[in-house]
């Protein structure tokens, strides 16, 4: 989502707040009835891969868009 202001952790990468995450899978969901993105496989799938972003933990939002494609197909 273009509209977003990720944060960037110190590699440079693009990544997102965990609470940043749950709104963004959220608004996935709300905006597509026939999309539907299993949270919980997400945010399993995530567990491990966090970063810090220099206030607390973050995933890197390729990614997070990465292993949502991969719960889509």
């Amino acid at each position: 989502n273009t509209k977003k202001n990720y944060s960037v952790n110190e590699k440079g990468e693009q990544v997102m707040t965990v609470s940043m995450l749950w709104d963004y899978l959220n608004e996935i969901n709300s905006i597509d009835e026939d999309v539907d993105v299993d949270i919980i496989e997400v945010m399993n799938k995530l567990r491990g891969n966090e970063v810090c972003h220099g206030f607390g933990p973050a995933y890197p939002v390729e990614l997070v868009n990465g292993i949502i494609r991969e719960c889509l197909n």
